[in-house]
């Protein structure tokens, strides 16, 4: 981080907004961090709009807001501001300070804690289905243009451990998403459900004694490969594609098994895609031997 204090304050202005701004082919995200207590919003874009304006995008739906950046003391100081009574403004509306960088992400804090962003941008290099991608893995998905803050996805080279997809009395409207650009959404949603129980990694039975307390989204969110943690359980799109894009051609390494899907139907079953038909199957969520595969957007 570098020191502040011998600039003006246009200067120091100009730089925090620098930080918060969004160039061209580049978004601001709210990261998942399984070390902070405060995931609820993790997965949601910021865009800085050009009137001076921001956008947040969250669970498919755009939320229009303003903000401001302000010195006071020579502390630089981000104030969000989103109209109306609702749970975006209720959130998002705080004079927040920004503390720079603690690694890749920018902190900002605020009297009941702190938040932390990730600014991506597109990648200069294009790729095809096939292709390696940038952290290791496979491209299984070229959308054709950047949008949201990616279009590639780039599949996992190999499967997780076996695990469950979680509590089979959960029911999560949240997670119940199938379109392509929804799995990293799905699988904060699933991971927050599960940490949001008691101890349910170590103690399942506060769901149900036929789970055995494991979590393959929260599996994926904190699985750090290639130097990436913005992992995630494919939605049921995203893994149809998958087959279709890759292991139809013997690409992926996958097994003749059931894949999860972050997608939920309720209890207690979640979408799975069956390697050795490609057809789309309902498993209770505790279904053994079901495997796990990981994707990221760029």
């Amino acid at each position: 981080m570098i020191s502040l204090r011998s600039c003006s304050d246009e200067s120091v202005i100009s730089y925090v907004s620098g930080q918060f701004c969004t160039p061209m082919n580049c978004v601001t995200k709210v990261p998942y961090l399984p070390d902070n207590a405060d995931n609820e919003y993790a997965g949601a874009i910021f865009y800085a709009n050009p009137d001076n304006t921001i956008t947040l995008r969250h669970l498919g739906n755009n939320y229009l807001g303003t903000w401001t950046v302000m010195i006071i003391n020579q502390k630089s100081y981000i104030n969000i501001n989103f109209a109306g009574i609702n749970p975006i403004a209720t959130y998002w509306n705080k004079s927040y300070h920004y503390l720079g960088f603690v690694g890749p992400y920018r902190k900002l804090s605020y009297s009941g804690g702190s938040r932390y962003f990730l600014q991506v941008c597109n990648e200069i290099l294009p790729y095809q289905v096939g292709d390696f991608g940038p952290s290791g893995g496979i491209i299984a998905y070229d959308k054709g243009s950047y949008s949201d803050g990616w279009r590639y996805i780039e599949l996992a080279p190999n499967d997780l451990p076996v695990g469950e997809w979680g509590c089979v009395t959960s029911n999560l409207m949240n997670a119940q998403f199938d379109g392509v650009g929804s799995g990293y959404q799905n699988s904060v949603a699933i991971a927050n459900f599960h940490q949001s129980l008691n101890q349910y990694a170590t103690n399942p039975a506060i769901c149900s004694a036929l789970n055995n307390g494991t979590v393959a989204a929260f599996s994926g969110l904190t699985h750090d490969f290639g130097d990436q943690r913005d992992w995630c359980l494919p939605s049921h799109d995203e893994l149809k594609l998958i087959h279709d894009n890759l292991h139809v051609n013997g690409e992926g390494g996958f097994t003749a098994n059931p894949y999860w899907s972050s997608t939920d139907t309720g209890t207690p079953q979640a979408k799975c895609i069956d390697f050795s038909t490609g057809a789309t199957v309902l498993l209770p969520k505790n279904t053994a031997n079901v495997g796990t595969r990981l994707v990221r957007y760029f």
